[in-house]
């Protein structure tokens, strides 16, 4: 018997993300029903570029209210970068005395140090997302949290 190759796509930031959105908005599936019948509840990925959501007519009535119910996903934490204060106050307490001849006078710091982390090439990685589902009524609550707890992904789960 032949063995067959087979090509496996590698694992990015990018595809996780994507993973992570389409378990949402393909997998699950989500339906309820609202004013205007039973329709596919919109799924929105929460990034930086808000501005492209903010302007999407289909989310939004007439005065920019979103419209509910809604899902938004968002990557909360992935690598950390964060001021190192101790180090960044000394520079700005230096600094500050050489100028103003006074250690802790107000000034405007440029030398920031960040204490950053970082990690060779994982094989295993924890990525942490936000979901939160928004709604109007209770059972379109009621809706949208059913496939969070029955489809678990265990091996007896269907």
């Amino acid at each position: 018997m032949a063995t067959k190759e087979q090509a496996m796509m590698p694992s990015t930031i990018e595809t996780i993300d994507l993973a992570i959105y389409k378990l949402i908005n393909e997998t699950f599936d989500l339906h309820t029903k609202t004013n205007t019948g039973f329709k596919k509840v919109p799924v929105l990925w929460m990034s930086p570029e808000r501005s492209v959501n903010s302007k999407d007519k289909e989310i939004r009535d007439s005065v920019g209210k979103l419209k509910l119910p809604l899902i938004t996903i968002d990557r909360t934490r992935l690598i950390s970068r964060k001021i190192a204060q101790g180090p960044t106050r000394k520079f700005a307490s230096s600094e500050s005395g050489q100028f103003n001849g006074q250690q802790n006078y107000p000034i405007d710091n440029k030398k920031i140090v960040y204490e950053e982390t970082y990690a060779p090439i994982p094989v295993w990685v924890t990525v942490n997302y936000s979901i939160n589902l928004r709604t109007e009524y209770q059972q379109q609550m009621n809706d949208l949290m059913t496939p969070f707890a029955t489809k678990t992904g265990l091996i007896n789960a269907l």
